[in-house]
């Protein structure tokens, strides 16, 4: 069962205007680190709160409120609020700071418990409190009155004034962008006593029709100045605010567009077949008789013209030079013909000495080979010249032998080095 709507009084329209106002007024997070209000907040919206008791809004709006209050950084979150307010109000109860017998925020159901009058007063009392203990909102009182102070004729905006008064001397007041019209009834009791004179711009303009048409002078003022400066404000006000709904609802049905829509599907790269290694593929991929054939033809055709270009290419290329003669790897200058080797080597036309009649590698027989030459230069005259005699019958036949095999050697270094050795 819903509740019952509930009624609003004279001091219920004066805090929601009052409540509005600050919205209006402190909303600027340029000139201090300030939560600003919720932008759908108007004086049509909160009435419709506070009457249907909804908590989407009023409960946003005590987030906000209390946050600046505690000068918190980052705003407390819609539904965690009940346990910060009811802890922030018991310490204004004991302070005296709130003219209050009880907390009216309690243990069980917190903030969402309460009816839509308490609600609106927890909510005016915040606006005060904001006033007095956010930093934010003092940061920008002082700025603007730092402003106002230097230049005179610049209006505080943070100090409203009506737009005029009838001949009841009653106040007419409006805020923002809203065609809201509140009046002012004189009253001798502290509570001020508010009414709503307009709700929407029709409403506004014919009223202002009439006060125009007025014979007394404060009524007639009061309608040129609505006519002149609030209504045009408030219709430019919505032609601004339909074209921002329009821009909204042209992105929000091409969003919805483009969702209904099926997926594109994107061009599929052409793809390989893959390849099956069956029996039937090698079947295809070897060649047949005839394709041998063909390719044996050509490869014999092919290796003919190859040589046939390498013979012609090599007797159009200059001879290589010979390559020089290298060194024995190891050989001894006690064995006999070693000087006429390394003559030999050096280009030296005379004849080789004849090869040792015994060839030992090892170092041991170099000492017997020297004592053995020693020994021999004890030998008299007539077996040196025998011995001389026979070592030109080994030259000149070791010479010939050496001019055949040479003949027939390869030029390659190696094997001329291999020849030399066997020497």
């Amino acid at each position: 069962m819903d509740p019952e709507p509930t009624t609003l009084t004279p001091w219920s329209y004066w805090q929601i205007a009052f409540i509005y106002a600050f919205c209006v007024l402190f909303k600027d997070p340029a000139i201090a680190d300030i939560h600003p209000p919720p932008g759908t907040v108007n004086p049509r919206v909160l009435e419709d709160a506070v009457v249907k008791n909804d908590d989407a809004v009023l409960s946003e709006l005590m987030c906000v409120f209390l946050s600046n209050a505690l000068n918190r950084k980052v705003m407390i979150k819609v539904g965690s609020e009940s346990r910060a307010l009811r802890e922030f109000i018991r310490q204004k109860i004991m302070d005296n700071q709130l003219d209050l017998e009880i907390n009216p925020v309690k243990e069980n159901g917190g903030f969402q418990a309460l009816d839509g009058l308490t609600k609106l007063d927890l909510l005016y009392t915040m606006v005060e409190l904001q006033l007095t203990d956010s930093n934010a909102v003092r940061a920008m009182i002082t700025h603007y009155y730092d402003v106002t102070r230097q230049d005179r004729s610049v209006r505080n905006p943070l100090v409203p004034t009506p737009l005029g008064i009838d001949r009841h001397k009653r106040a007419y007041w409006r805020f923002g962008e809203s065609p809201y019209l509140w009046r002012e009834k004189p009253s001798s009791s502290p509570k001020c006593t508010w009414e709503i004179v307009c709700r929407d711009l029709d409403e506004l303009r014919e009223f202002a029709n009439e006060q125009e048409q007025s014979t007394d002078a404060r009524e007639s003022a009061l309608g040129a100045t609505l006519l002149e400066e609030a209504v045009p404000f408030i219709e430019d006000a919505i032609k601004a605010a339909e074209r921002r709904d329009r821009r909204e609802a042209l992105k929000l049905a091409r969003v919805l567009e483009l969702q209904l829509q099926e997926p594109r599907e994107l061009p599929r790269r052409a793809r390989r077949k893959p390849v099956r290694y069956t029996e039937e593929f090698f079947d295809d991929a070897m060649p047949s008789d005839a394709s041998d054939d063909a390719y044996d033809s050509a490869s014999s055709s092919g290796s003919a013209s190859r040589r046939r270009s390498s013979r012609h290419r090599r007797a159009a290329e200059p001879p290589a030079p010979a390559p020089l003669a290298t060194r024995p790897t190891r050989s001894s200058r006690r064995l006999h013909g070693a000087d006429a080797i390394e003559k030999y080597m050096d280009g030296d036309d005379k004849p080789l000495p004849s090869p040792p009649t015994t060839h030992d590698g090892d170092e041991d027989n170099d000492d017997d080979d020297d004592m053995k030459s020693k020994s021999s230069e004890k030998v008299d005259d007539m077996d040196c010249d025998t011995q001389r005699t026979n070592a030109l019958e080994d030259t000149q036949r070791t010479e010939t032998e050496c001019d055949t095999q040479l003949t027939t050697m390869d030029c390659d270094t190696p094997v001329a080095s291999q020849g030399v050795m066997s020497l």
